[in-house]
């Protein structure tokens, strides 16, 4: 059987890895990985934390999986995520909402999202 490469370049700021299915490519930075021809190969990006996936270029594009044939060659390209965007200068207060209401001593686990609403006060 003949084999034939797939070629992956990296691109941009981010960090990340790509992965193949079948088995063949699993890298961070440029690599290659064989593969018969006539197969068909599903490429997936995964950002590291702090990182986004931009999309693909070369012989596939977009931002989902990737579906190619071999002696393809695409860039994965990885850029840094962008903090939240801040507004306003105000503080937070974490306060019963009611007379007789209770607040317990609360321990956040982390990666454990919180919402908070903003009321006003007379």
């Amino acid at each position: 059987m003949t084999n034939s490469t797939v070629t992956i370049n990296k691109a941009g700021a981010g960090t990340g890895a790509v992965r193949s299915n079948p088995d063949g490519i699993d890298c961070r930075a440029t690599c290659n990985g064989k593969f018969p021809l006539g197969s068909t190969i599903h490429l997936t990006a995964v950002p590291d934390p702090g990182s986004i996936f931009a999309g693909w270029s070369g012989d596939c594009s977009g931002t989902g999986p990737c579906l190619i044939s071999p002696n393809a060659t695409v860039t994965a390209t990885f850029n840094i995520a962008s903090p939240p965007a801040e507004s306003g200068g105000g503080g937070c207060t974490v306060a019963p909402s009611a007379a007789g209401d209770m607040m317990l001593p609360t321990m956040f686990l982390m990666s454990l999202i919180v919402l908070l609403w903003r009321t006003s006060r007379p």
